[in-house]
């Protein structure tokens, strides 16, 4: 174990070295109490499977599912923790075509699962992460990753979901919350492809505008004013109708 991670939901998660060929991976520990839970288990290894199965180059890869004695735990890349949230909160906005070139490159991943019959769940500025320039190069140039399972959203939760009913985890979301579809903060909603669309969405909206949008200052006032009042429309330099047309569509308050 090298340095301990921030993680969303219970677990821990590090950053390792793998002794012998000195690989740097990331390890999530589950939470061994939920493990004994059949349906809970059961759903980690099926999003796992799927995860490993993924072959989209920005996804980041789940590598493998072990058990220690009474510890379980996931197997992964080690992925940048730079996320496009520090980037546009020190850098501001992205071009245009930028934008959309991350946009896409994410819609297609996401695809992928979908396909596998998975969801996302976690797209966030958070989950993107972008990769180091190379030999001075400009940062902004540089690739990017999207976190998956299990390093984006609590890994525990089977079907994916937010668990909104639990304060904590809301305040837990800050500016984040900016993109969750309006339809999850119903009770015992389930993400879905339709979230994970809307998701894409905000996150177009958000590297046009340079920060989230629709933020309210917390987050419970921001999953309710987009549930009840929506996003406001984008505004794109160079005032592309079609782009702000295909947001307007993917932030739909009607799934």
């Amino acid at each position: 174990l090298m340095t301990r991670i921030d993680a969303d939901g219970p677990g821990l998660l590090f950053r390792v070295r793998e002794e012998g060929s000195g690989r740097r991976l990331q390890l999530r520990l589950l939470e061994r109490s939920l493990c004994k839970q059949q349906d809970v288990w059961t759903g980690i290894v099926r999003r796992a499977t799927i995860s490993h199965a993924a072959r989209s180059p920005i996804l980041s890869k789940t590598l493998a599912v072990d058990k220690v004695g009474s510890h379980r735990f996931i197997l992964c890349e080690d992925i940048p923790l730079t996320t496009l949230a520090d980037e546009l909160a020190a850098d501001g906005s992205l071009p245009v075509a930028a934008a959309v070139g991350i946009a896409v490159a994410v819609a297609r991943a996401v695809a992928e699962l979908h396909r596998l019959d998975d969801v996302h769940g976690a797209i966030t500025l958070a989950a993107l992460r972008r990769e180091p320039a190379q030999d001075g190069g400009d940062p902004r140039a540089a690739g990017i990753r999207l976190a998956q399972f299990p390093l984006a959203g609590d890994p525990h939760l089977h079907p994916p979901r937010l668990p909104l009913e639990l304060k904590d985890r809301i305040d837990a979301l800050g500016p984040q919350a900016c993109f969750v579809a309006p339809e999850l903060t119903e009770p015992s909603a389930v993400c879905t492809v339709q979230s994970d669309l809307y998701a894409i969405g905000c996150l177009v909206h958000a590297l046009v505008a340079g920060e989230p949008v629709g933020w309210q200052g917390d987050p419970r006032r921001t999953l309710a004013h987009a549930a009840t009042v929506g996003l406001p429309p984008l505004v794109a330099p160079g005032g592309s109708a079609m782009l702000a047309g295909v947001v307007a569509t993917l932030t739909a308050r009607d799934p």
